[in-house]
């Protein structure tokens, strides 16, 4: 197919009518994959003029580049950084903070994708990144909100615990803890921001304690109202609705995040809770996800404090084995 294509693409990608030179743009993106062989000759010249395309006056060509750059991220970051990957992140960073909603969605989707591709890549960058996330969260409605935590959760998987310095953590925690603040326990919301936090804490390690202690507690608060309200729901069916048991689900992923992140500092807080009580019925519970993740956490917290799980050690063993069929995989 690509004989074909490239002369109709050295026409339209050049286009001065806007309309047609997007739609060329987007082809590039869409053959990335297929046509991977054929186009890397080129690309050592098409990636400086999509990255150029990011300042276009038009936002759906600024959107359309941000998504066909993203296509080739694994190539970029394979080439010199001075060329290729410094530009990008620096023109990606400035479409994060676009004034047009459909543009900052797409940056910020596109580099979650590179943030993928680059990993431990990143790290040089991360004065320039932080600044940015911070701001966009100032900036950013609902819907392209989750986008951006879902940005700041792979960056925080990509770079791991090189994270865990004070002034960074000082940019990124506030303005992720006044979200957190700020949401009702029954906002589903809540769920990507918990999502996100899980990574982060995961990779900030002892550079989360400051914030570890409410965390904690909220997430045991939900598990405790939502296995509540299952209760309730399960003696009175027509008086109460089903609770979403989503809620159980990013609350235990985000703990398994603290036992991972914290190992045996959260030994106390374990120990002064009734996280296990808690834990046992999750397991019993009739959704796999519930049970997958609180089986996820019982091995992180028998990593980080086993002295407390030794003593219920007899009845968790029980539930696991009975979780060994092999339908339930």
């Amino acid at each position: 197919m690509l004989p074909v294509l490239l002369p109709i693409l050295k026409e339209t990608l050049f286009h001065q009518n806007w309309e047609i030179k997007e739609s060329g743009i987007l082809v590039l993106g869409a053959i990335a994959e297929g046509c991977f062989t054929g186009i890397t000759t080129h690309l050592d010249q098409l990636i400086p003029y999509l990255i150029q395309c990011l300042n276009d006056k038009k936002p759906l060509v600024r959107s359309i580049a941000c998504w066909t750059l993203s296509r080739y991220a694994h190539w970029v970051v394979h080439q010199p950084h001075e060329f290729y990957l410094r530009p990008l992140i620096e023109e990606l960073m400035k479409k994060i903070l676009d004034s047009n909603k459909r543009v900052q969605e797409a940056a910020c989707s596109a580099f979650a994708t590179l943030e993928e591709e680059a990993g431990m890549e990143l790290v040089p960058y991360l004065p320039q990144i932080l600044e940015t996330l911070v701001q966009a969260f100032k900036k950013y409605q609902a819907k392209n909100l989750l986008i951006l935590y879902d940005a700041v959760g792979t960056l925080a998987d990509s770079v791991g615990n090189n994270l865990n310095k004070p002034d960074y953590i000082h940019k990124l925690m506030p303005p992720l803890i006044e979200k957190w603040n700020a949401l009702r326990d029954e906002d589903k919301n809540l769920f990507p921001l918990l999502e996100c936090l899980s990574s982060v804490a995961t990779s900030l390690e002892t550079g989360f304690i400051p914030y570890c202690e409410p965390v904690y507690k909220r997430c045991l608060s939900l598990v405790k109202q939502t296995l509540e309200n299952v209760e309730l729901y399960q003696r009175q069916p027509d008086q109460y609705e089903m609770p979403d048991k989503d809620f159980m689900v990013v609350a235990l992923d985000l703990l398994s995040g603290l036992a991972e992140g914290l190992g045996s500092l959260i030994g106390p807080l374990v120990a002064n809770s009734e996280i296990l009580r808690l834990l046992y019925q999750c397991m019993k519970d009739s959704v796999s996800e519930v049970r997958q993740s609180s089986f996820a956490l019982l091995g992180d917290l028998t990593k980080a404090c086993f002295e407390s799980i030794k003593p219920v050690l007899n009845e968790f063993m029980q539930v696991l084995s009975l979780n060994l069929n092999p339908e339930y995989i």
